[in-house]
């Protein structure tokens, strides 16, 4: 933040110290153009950090009702909200701020574009990654006070040309990026592995966040292959750890596996009752769609999470302790910081490296 030289904007996070706007931060920002007055407001998801304070999204709409009201009337001509919201928060914003004429949002993945409230107020996402983007043209009548939006989804390809200046500076960062990886020991451009036709790593924010796929395979045999000598046989990890929201198909560099799992969570070897394994399995399919929904092998379940089975027994009535691998961040995070569970193992081994390794023995480099 510090280093940027543009404008941040962020109307729900304060310092926690002061409860003043945090960093360089404003709360807003009024930018007149045709002498079209337009209000900028933003907001972000909860977070954990102990040096902010949020509002939060259940409490969003009645703080902006109150952070409105410090605006006299007539002093701005169209409210535009800039959001990293789950959507449902977006459309509460809308349906009960009717003075918000169009959000600008983030946070789910896929694109997106939905009107509520009364004025069927629009509220725009595209896809993550800059897959697309949305283009917005607006029309404002000032004599009628009357806004129109005219919006397109354009994907981005190869087939866009690249701006020159724009190349410049994001090559700088990438490379930049290439030499911090090196510094970590990594060898980001050497290659991993070649998958076989036919075989393809499913990285995407919707299949990781509600599905077992090959890649959370992968990477749940990655951490059991780390903590064999301490005899585990279940792997769990969350899908939000998987940032790629891609497929993995082809040759696989370990830039390719940075980009996917960037955080170098470390790996950790469990002892788990049945019964408290069956619960941190069931929360996790019952947060389908979110970073905690839990990936899996060597456990399963028939009937949608309701019961969990190992070698056809369940587990939640086994009185049986089982041998988890999983992640420091997964522990921290879930009902697997019960007082029951103990840990066997704390490695200095990362997810990131174990899944290099694992990939290099599954699918060879060609």
């Amino acid at each position: 933040m510090n280093e940027s030289k543009f404008t941040w904007i962020s109307s729900n996070v304060f310092d926690k110290s002061s409860n003043q706007s945090f960093g360089s931060s404003i709360t807003h920002k009024i930018i007149t153009i045709d002498n079209v007055r337009i209000l900028i407001v933003a907001y972000t998801i909860d977070g954990t950090g102990d040096y902010i304070r949020f509002i939060n999204q259940s409490s969003l709409a009645n703080y902006t009702k109150e952070f409105l009201k410090s605006f006299p009337n007539g002093s701005y001509d169209v409210l535009v909200a800039l959001t990293h919201l789950d959507v449902s928060t977006d459309i509460d914003l809308v349906s009960e701020i009717s003075e918000i004429d169009f959000i600008l949002g983030g946070h789910e993945h896929e694109n997106t574009y939905i009107r509520r409230g009364n004025k069927l107020t629009p509220i725009y996402k595209a896809d993550s990654n800059a897959f697309t983007v949305y283009i917005h043209r607006f029309a404002y009548n000032i004599d009628r006070k009357r806004l129109r939006i005219y919006s397109t989804l354009a994907e981005v390809s190869s087939e866009v040309p690249e701006e020159e200046n724009t190349a410049t500076v994001a090559n700088y960062w990438f490379n930049l990026g290439i030499k911090g990886f090196e510094a970590l020991g990594f060898q980001p451009l050497e290659i991993v592995s070649c998958l076989p036709d036919g075989i393809e790593l499913d990285g995407k924010y919707q299949s990781v966040t509600t599905s077992v796929t090959l890649l959370t395979e992968a990477i749940c045999g990655g951490l059991l292959q780390v903590t064999a000598t301490y005899g585990t046989t279940i792997a769990l990890l969350n899908g939000g750890t998987i940032r790629i929201d891609d497929i993995l198909q082809g040759t696989i560099t370990q830039y390719d596996i940075l980009r996917t799992l960037p955080f170098p969570n470390k790996i950790i070897a469990l002892s788990v009752p049945g019964d408290v394994l069956a619960q941190v399995l069931s929360d996790g399919m019952s947060v389908k769609g979110t970073g905690l929904y839990v990936g899996y092998i060597g456990v399963e379940t028939t009937d949608q999470g309701s019961t969990w089975l190992v070698n056809g027994v369940n587990i939640g009535t086994s009185a049986l302790t089982y041998k988890v691998a999983t992640t420091v961040y997964m522990r921290e995070n879930t009902k697997l910081n019960s007082p029951t569970v103990n840990i066997i193992q704390e490695t200095e081994e990362t997810q990131t490296k174990a899944l290099i390794s694992y990939l290099q023995i599954k699918y060879p480099p060609c």
